[in-house]
């Protein structure tokens, strides 16, 4: 279970990144489908949308009303979480993380977020909050290694 959790916030935020731009045509559809028949599902890809063309606030809105509608979903949980990261709204995001998985798990996903956005000694920092309570956990160890290789792979005067 916690390693699913832990490779779903990945696999959910790339699913989510097919096929939207901004200037896509999507965006009316989505919008339509979520005034005439809202569900937590066309929520849901109405703030992946928003994601995608950068708007953050939009996305983030689309997401808590689809949490109004299902607030027991893991993957729109997740999704607000990574929006949340990406604000800079780091405790909201492990807040998010916590809400669906273990606080190892919600730890390695803030974490990932980080890396996936260059904030690398950050990411490292929420690796060693989340192996310092789970030692053995598995996709940390593995985030740990691959965020050491990035920070010794910069320049002397970027580290």
């Amino acid at each position: 279970m916690k390693r699913i959790a832990a490779l779903l916030i990945s696999f959910t935020l790339a699913a989510g990144c097919v096929h939207r731009t901004p200037s896509n045509p999507l965006l009316k559809q989505y919008l339509e489908a979520v005034r005439v028949s809202p569900s937590a599902h066309a929520w849901n890809e109405l703030g992946l949308f928003h994601v995608d063309a950068g708007n953050a606030a939009s996305a983030e809105n689309a997401f808590r009303k689809a949490l109004e509608l299902d607030p027991k979903s893991a993957t729109i949980r997740n999704n607000l979480g990574a929006c949340l990261a990406r604000r800079g709204d780091l405790d909201g995001a492990l807040q998010e993380f916590q809400t669906t998985a273990d606080a190892v798990t919600a730890h390695n996903n803030l974490a990932v977020i980080l890396f996936e956005t260059g904030q690398y000694e950050r990411s490292r920092e929420e690796l060693v909050k989340a192996l310092a309570i789970q030692p053995d956990f598995g996709p940390a160890l593995a985030n740990l290694k691959l965020v050491q290789q990035r920070i010794e792979k910069r320049p002397e005067g970027q580290r």
